[in-house]
């Protein structure tokens, strides 16, 4: 049996390392990765940062060029600004006056990544609204994959996917109001109304893209 070097079973554990940290949110839906690259404007710039990989401090990328592709990896899209792949975990984005962690920005779940690069906190309501925000875009992206699905159905079965719409609503509602109900702090409960409507409207959008009406 052949043995494998310490050293070497020591680079590996360090190149695997290397890896997890570089690859939160590289890999994205593509639908993640049109939003992103409609919010990178050519000219404009952006800022990478990767705390867990210890960077001292944040660099900034003029942008050249941006698209969304796909990875050719599952359903899987990503990111090129400058023709390099971005993750959008360890990018900054001067959004509401502040610099935001591009992915906290389009709810995407994220870990060890600071929220702002001026290391402030956001407020309540700076919370609540941002929150609400997301809330209204992933709404409206919704209302568009019920537009696109309903366009070429026949009559009987647009009639289910508007039946099928409205029995989630109706869902949406009671999981809203029964998340709610254990939530302890009543400051926090609009905050996370939006969120869970967030939430609950992301996986509905998953569902029709899985249904037959696509």
């Amino acid at each position: 049996m052949k043995i494998i070097p310490v050293t070497t079973l020591f680079i590996i554990g360090i190149l695997s390392a290397a890896s997890i940290l570089a690859d939160q949110q590289a890999y994205i839906s593509e639908n993640d990765a049109l939003r992103a690259a409609e919010m990178l404007n050519p000219g404009a710039v952006l800022r990478a940062y990767c705390e867990p990989c210890g960077d001292d401090a944040a660099e900034d990328i003029k942008i050249k060029s941006v698209e969304a592709v796909a990875t050719g990896y599952q359903t899987y899209w990503e990111v090129l600004v400058n023709g390099s792949g971005i993750d959008l975990a360890y990018t900054y984005v001067d959004f509401d006056g502040r610099w935001q962690n591009m992915a906290i920005v389009f709810g995407l779940e994220v870990s060890d990544v600071p929220q702002f690069l001026d290391g402030e906190e956001m407020t309540a309501e700076e919370d609540q609204a941002m929150a609400k925000r997301r809330f209204k875009e992933v709404e409206i992206e919704m209302e568009t994959v019920l537009a696109d699905a309903s366009s070429d159905l026949d009559k009987q079965s647009h009639k289910l996917l508007i039946d099928s719409q409205r029995a989630w609503l109706t869902y949406r509602d009671v999981m809203v109001e029964y998340e709610i109900t254990i939530i302890d702090h009543e400051g926090e409960v609009e905050r996370a109304q939006y969120f869970i409507l967030e939430r609950l409207t992301r996986q509905r959008i998953k569902d029709l893209d899985r249904s037959q009406y696509q």
